[in-house]
């Protein structure tokens, strides 16, 4: 990347790699900003702008089998990704013929496999199972960490459909012992690693950072910026669909977090009433022979139905919120479980002692991070999500 991108203290040894006709072609100088985005529900993607002024991007002949490597190491954590190259979005021309600016479109390799291959086969076992060996014998670029299991067991036939269709119709229709959806998503400070895990594990875990954002005053803000440690977002809006608040951070809150000492972070205990955890429904759409002891196949008639619509999740998430600008987390991905206690301002506090909203103060879901690098700097805007029965 361009070199004031590594200026961070934190963040060091950005590179960028176009993998062509074999050979590593290193981008980094050229690179401006890049966006990775992190989903609950998907695998990873983004996009790369970068200014060429040499026509490099203008002399290479694409066989659309190329590939993009970026590696970089957050707080010692290293990350290693790869992308598809899934083409140029738009091109802006610059006072010569040779200087042009890109922004390129990146994809998970596993897109790129799924698009390639489909799969007609039988597979035995539980749904967890199943889907284990289907994306073992084509997903083979990307491990795949299974933190949650499922009661249901039988024979899944996959009727010549690419393998993520085929683990996605099973994932939309399975849950674990709880009863509580399963998800998939691909995470960044894992290289890539696809990790599944149920609503009911995401819930009971421990979280593993806490926000606290609150009011800036008129006369804070007179008193100039206030600097950002280590996940601190400068904007948090909440929206439960009846009501949306916003508040501005003045500092705070590193808990421990993968074991990385987060020394430019303060951290204070703070209690406050009314947390609960994320709502989980029981209701759900399933079929009643997916998986019963005759061993009848799941897609086998005209029953099928692989639109998302069909099987919509289940999880009631009634409240959800979004950290802007949150000088980013090392090591956080979806499904991690976040702490906010956001402060009532709804009337006007005349002690000193903060006051807690109990209904917007809880245990978050992170269902999205969106990452940016530029200008030296390593930003997320953190998607949260949370239910109250």
């Amino acid at each position: 990347m361009a070199k004031s991108l590594t200026n961070a203290n934190a963040l060091e040894d950005i590179k960028v790699a176009f993998n062509y006709k074999g050979q590593g072609l290193d981008l980094s100088a050229m690179v401006t900003a890049l966006d990775i985005h992190e989903n609950m529900n998907s695998d990873l993607y983004g996009s790369l702008e970068l200014d060429d002024d040499s026509a490099i991007i203008d002399n290479i002949i694409l066989t659309g089998d190329e590939v993009i490597n970026i590696t970089f190491t957050y707080f010692e954590m290293k990350v290693d990704l790869s992308f598809f190259f899934n083409g140029i979005k738009n091109i802006n021309l610059g006072e010569t013929d040779s200087k042009k600016s890109y922004q390129i479109s990146l994809r998970s390799i596993n897109d790129y496999i799924s698009a390639s291959h489909l799969v007609s086969k039988s597979y035995e076992g539980s749904t967890v199972d199943v889907i284990r060996k289907i994306y073992g014998e084509y997903f083979v670029f990307t491990p795949l960490v299974i933190n949650c299991s499922s009661p249901n067991t039988g024979r899944y036939i996959a009727p010549n459909i690419p393998p993520k269709a085929a683990i996605n119709s099973i994932l939309k229709r399975t849950t674990d012992s709880n009863k509580s959806d399963i998800f998939m998503s691909q995470a960044l400070f894992l290289n890539g690693a696809t990790v599944m895990d149920s609503l009911s594990n995401i819930v009971e875990a421990e979280p593993v950072y806490k926000i606290s954002p609150k009011t800036t005053t008129a006369k804070d803000a007179n008193k100039g910026p206030i600097s950002q440690a280590i996940g601190t977002p400068s904007n948090v809006v909440v929206n439960d669909n009846s009501d949306i608040i916003s508040a501005t951070k003045t500092g705070v809150k590193g808990l421990k977090l993968n074991n990385v000492a987060l020394n430019t972070s303060s951290f204070a205990t703070e209690t406050f009433r009314g947390t609960s955890k994320p709502a989980i429904t029981l209701l759900r759409t399933t079929r009643s022979n997916m998986y019963d002891d005759k061993f009848s196949p799941l897609l086998d008639t005209d029953n099928v139905d692989l639109s998302a619509s069909a099987f919509k999740s289940s999880i009631a998430f009634s409240i959800s919120a979004i950290a802007y600008n949150t000088p980013a987390i090392p090591g956080l991905r979806c499904g991690d479980l976040v702490q906010m206690a956001v402060q009532d301002y709804s009337k006007t506090r005349t002690n000193s002692k903060a006051k807690y909203s109990k209904k917007y103060s809880n245990h978050y879901i992170v269902t999205g991070i969106d990452h940016h690098f530029s200008e030296g700097t390593y930003f997320q805007n953190i998607k949260l999500s949370t239910g109250i029965a």
